[in-house]
């Protein structure tokens, strides 16, 4: 799945997940019998009918937080009990896009009075990247795995590599994995490299040996920053907010590397860019199933002002273009691909933010630009061609994440990110085994035939853990 850059647009995106989300609730109901034990993966109660994407593994504790309080099994909403990573295998995305309303305020609530931006000389952007980065680091340290946090420490956690099995290592549909593009020059003794298309990567990539059509890219083994730092090098839009410097490690040395939005050209829309890049991971394009590209609904520009002013904002609205490479991959021929955008557009800038007055009531900034975007959405989503095309899209990754759970090994791995599988034989001295599968060889080549082999027919194994809001206990489901 790809989402486009758009700034506070990019709220519209989140807005069509959700849906489709929604829409692949009601096709996971319709497969098991809703009020059933089985429909909630045997970790509720029978009366409980509320099935989930985890299934047929149980819902682990602690996945929803709201207003730092875990919500009940029981009150769970179709988006929350349904996680998109369990259906998709690549998740991608550049520039701005995918703020939500409770930290656009944060980031665009405050811009400053003199900037490049306002008077176009001052070498100063229009917003503090420091606050950006604050927002950053506070969703990771919320969200991210319980063990990365403890009541006095907090250990940032790093964008790669994803962990052995989740990429390529099994089979690639069983994976999940994180793309963003970004522009990335180097300073090296000789000056300051030029700008490049740069991606980065939980997995990794190494470069085909043979000539191939996108050689330009960058490749090699999976990204070591730090999520906030991905997060800041891809919204680091020119004149909105600073370019991020970090020092890097390659090889033997160390060099500066400064990273601007990649939301310019072709990767405003960074679908053509993963689909090219997993085409040369996987050797063929024949390993790609479904294609989900998600717009911002961002506006034409059908101005005929000549001025100089609408001259350079013509231009930077061809160069930011997310519709030629949709044309582009419409062009592949491909079996499973949909295009979500509302082609009409919303006539909303990246950083609008009405109203947003120094007199303005805190609770009432930015209620205008969102409830525009929410208007345009609804009108968007009240279209029978677009109901149908999200309700065709839901079935086809309701089936293939089905179809994936057959195999319980792979499937714990996509879903919990199980790992490091151990045999609970008191005599046993085998180390971890990194799938189910390979413990369950180990099980009936070692232990099937003793007359304690039921004991340790099921491994002790290590998953995400889910942290608590707040050192919370969950409720009991």
């Amino acid at each position: 799945i790809s989402a486009d850059g758009g700034g506070i647009r990019g709220y519209w995106t989140l807005l069509v997940l959700e849906r489709l989300v929604e829409y692949i609730a009601v096709e996971e109901e319709s497969y098991i019998g809703v009020g059933t034990s089985e429909a909630n993966g045997g970790s509720t109660s029978a009366q409980t009918p509320h099935p989930h994407s985890f299934y047929p593994m149980p819902f682990p504790e602690n996945v929803v937080h709201h207003e730092g309080v875990v919500k009940p099994y029981e009150e769970l909403s179709p988006a929350e009990r349904f996680l998109p990573c369990h259906y998709f295998d690549y998740i991608c995305g550049s520039s701005t896009g995918g703020y939500y309303e409770t930290l656009s305020h944060s980031v665009f609530g405050k811009p400053r009075l003199i900037s490049q931006r306002s008077i176009g000389v001052v070498q100063r952007s229009k917003y503090s990247a420091q606050s950006m980065e604050d927002v950053f680091k506070d969703v990771t340290r919320r969200r991210c795995e319980g063990s990365a946090r403890t009541m006095h420490n907090f250990t940032p956690p790093s964008f790669g590599p994803s962990i052995e099995g989740t990429c390529a290592t099994l089979v690639i549909f069983h994976h999940f994995s994180h793309m963003v593009t970004t522009l990335r020059k180097t300073k090296t003794e000789k000056g300051i490299n030029p700008e490049t298309l740069y991606l980065i990567r939980s997995y990794d990539n190494d470069p085909d040996p043979r000539p191939v059509h996108h050689m330009n890219k960058n490749y090699g083994q999976a990204e070591k920053m730090k999520i906030w730092q991905v997060a800041r090098a891809a919204t680091a839009a020119p004149m909105y907010f600073s370019e991020l410097k970090v020092t890097l490690q390659e090889g033997d040395g160390r060099h500066e590397a400064y990273f601007t939005d990649g939301g310019f050209g072709a990767a405003n829309n960074p679908t053509q860019a993963a689909y090219e890049d997993l085409e040369a991971k996987f050797k063929s394009k024949a390993f790609i199933g479904a294609v989900v590209s998600l717009g911002t609904a961002r506006a034409r520009d059908h101005s005929t002002s000549h001025g100089i002013i609408r001259r350079v904002k013509k231009f930077a609205n061809v160069a930011t273009d997310p519709r030629p490479v949709a044309e582009f991959m419409l062009s592949r021929g491909l079996r499973h691909y949909w295009r979500f955008n509302d082609e009409d557009g919303i006539q909303v800038d990246l950083d609008e933010w009405k109203p947003n007055g120094w007199l303005t009531k805190q609770e009432m900034r930015g209620s205008k630009t969102l409830k525009k975007i929410q208007d345009a959405f609804h009108r968007w989503t009240g279209q029978m061609d677009t109901q149908n095309r999200l309700k065709a899209c839901a079935k086809l990754l309701v089936d293939r994440r089905r179809e994936r759970t057959v195999d319980l090994s792979r499937w714990q791995r996509l879903a919990v990110r199980a790992e490091e599988y151990k045999c609970r034989h008191r005599l046993c001295t085998e180390d971890k085994f990194d799938t189910l599968y390979r413990f369950e060889v180990h099980w009936h080549q070692e232990h099937m035939n003793q007359e304690d082999a039921s004991e340790c027919e099921r491994p002790s194994f290590k998953e995400w853990q889910y942290q608590k809001p707040n050192g919370q206990h969950p409720p009991r489901r």
